[in-house]
C-alpha cells in the first residue's frame, strides 16, 4: 500500500464530503428518473454541489470519471479546480449559449482522469484540444463579434490554467489568481507553512507585451518600493 501525500491528506476529508455528496444526489436522481446516466442522474434534481462564482456543477461530470478511473481525492480535488478555473474564466457571455458545467467540467473530468492515469500531458492535450473546439466552433454561431475577442477570451483561459502547468514553478495552492493589473500573486511556501518570498507573476502568450501598467507594478517591485500594512477596523 502506496502512503498518502500531504497533498492527497490535505484534500482527503473535503474530497470524501463531496463524494458522499455526489453519491446521495446520483441514487435520488435515479430513483426519481430511472435509465439516466450518472452525470445526468446525479444533477437532474439541481441538488448537487455548486461553485457559485462559475455557476458550475463539478462532481456530476468529476466524480463517474473518477470512479471509473479508480482516481484519487488530489485527482478528484484538480478536476474540481480546473472545472471552476475554466468556468470562471469563459463568464457569464459563455453562459448565453453552452452549459457551464459540461463545458468546463468536461476539460476538469479529463484532467482528473489524466492524473488518476498519471497522464498529466494527456490532460494538457485535452484542454487544447477543447480550446481549438470552442474557438472553432463559437466562430460558426457567434462570427464576427467573437473572432475579434477570441485571442482576449483565449488569453483568460490560459491565465487560469498555467499554475496547473508542468513548467509553472510554484505551488498551484501558493498561487492567488489578481487578473488586475497584474495575473498572479505567488506566496511561496504559503501551503507547507513557511513563506520563503511574495512573487509577483504576470502570464503573456506569443509576443504580447506588457502594458504600461503591468510596468509600473513591475518596477515598483525591482525597486523595492513594496509594504505591508494592516487596517483595522472599529467595531461597535
Amino acid at each position: 500500500m502506496v502512503a498518502a501525500t500531504s497533498d492527497e491528506k490535505r484534500v482527503r476529508h473535503p474530497a470524501g464530503r463531496a463524494l458522499f455528496d455526489h453519491l446521495a444526489c446520483l441514487e435520488a436522481g435515479r430513483r426519481a428518473f430511472p435509465g439516466l446516466d450518472a452525470p445526468a442522474a446525479a444533477c437532474v434534481l439541481d441538488r448537487d454541489d455548486l461553485h457559485w462564482p462559475s455557476v458550475t456543477h463539478p462532481g456530476a461530470i468529476v466524480w463517474p470519471v473518477i470512479r471509473q478511473c479508480g482516481g484519487d481525492a488530489r485527482a478528484a480535488a484538480a478536476g474540481y479546480e480546473v472545472t471552476a478555473r475554466l468556468g470562471l474564466a469563459f463568464g457569464p457571455e459563455h453562459r448565453r449559449y453552452w452549459h457551464t458545467s459540461a463545458t468546463a467540467g468536461t476539460v476538469g473530468a479529463a484532467v482528473a482522469a489524466a492524473l488518476a492515469l498519471a497522464t498529466v500531458l494527456v490532460a494538457l492535450a485535452v484542454t487544447l484540444a477543447f480550446l481549438r473546439w470552442k474557438a472553432r466552433y463559437t466562430e460558426r454561431v457567434k462570427g464576427d463579434a467573437i473572432r475579434a475577442s477570441r485571442a482576449v477570451t483565449t488569453g483568460k483561459i490560459t491565465e487560469q490554467l498555467v499554475p496547473h502547468f508542468p513548467a509553472f514553478p510554484f505551488n498551484p495552492r501558493d498561487t492567488r489568481f489578481l487578473g488586475s493589473p497584474i495575473d498572479f500573486v505567488v506566496f511561496d511556501g504559503l501551503e507547507d507553512g513557511e513563506v520563503q518570498r511574495v512573487v509577483f507573476v504576470e502570464v503573456k502568450t506569443g509576443s504580447a507585451a506588457l502594458t504600461n501598467r503591468e510596468r509600473l507594478v513591475r518596477e515598483a517591485v525591482r525597486a523595492g518600493r513594496v509594504e505591508w500594512l494592516e487596517v483595522r477596523t472599529d467595531q461597535g
